[in-house]
């Protein structure tokens, strides 16, 4: 996985890779953001079907706006992931540990869309957070958070196949990961 991308530069820009890589190529290079294979004697080929690209930025730079999350991304780790030894419990630590995990999934060459099912995780945390004593604007923002982040992760599937995909091509599973890291 690792090859793929940091040693020979290949990136999968195809509409179900909901990680930033894979946002960031298909919405700002010219990258496809459908595939097709066409079946030839030496072997089915990839070529691209659809580009969804809202600009062309080039990969150089989009290499670079992705390193420069990735870091934006392990400085708020280090900042809000600050739970004593003494207190790994509880809420407030299931949620640094879900920062960590869609870190991983936002962070990773490739996040197909099936992996989305961790965002239970962190969904559960957030709802579990508003029941405490809170500020009511916190509460509030909670739950409209996880209100958005829902209709996000729903809007996929609702509409049909070809709307469901356009979706995908647009990122939103990408934003969820992004509204619950919030």
């Amino acid at each position: 996985m690792v090859e793929r991308s940091v040693l020979k530069g290949e990136i999968t820009s195809e509409h179900p890779n909901q990680s930033i890589v894979g946002f960031v190529s298909r919405l700002g290079t010219l990258s496809p953001s459908f595939i097709k294979y066409v079946h030839t004697p030496e072997g089915d080929l990839p070529t691209p079907a659809a580009y969804h690209n809202v600009t062309d930025i080039g990969r150089p730079v989009a290499w670079v706006v992705v390193k420069l999350f990735t870091l934006a991304y392990a400085l708020a780790i280090v900042l809000l992931c600050r739970t004593p030894r003494t207190e790994r419990r509880g809420w407030r630590f299931t949620a640094e540990c879900e920062l960590i995990v869609l870190g991983m999934l936002l962070l990773s060459e490739r996040t197909w869309k099936h992996h989305a099912v961790i965002l239970l995780f962190p969904a559960v945390a957030l709802a579990f957070a508003t029941t405490f004593e809170l500020p009511n604007w916190v509460g509030r923002f909670l739950i409209g958070i996880l209100i958005l982040a829902a209709i996000l992760m729903t809007l996929a599937g609702v509409f049909g196949p070809h709307l469901a995909d356009l979706a995908l091509v647009y990122g939103t599973l990408t934003l969820a990961f992004g509204l619950l890291v919030l």
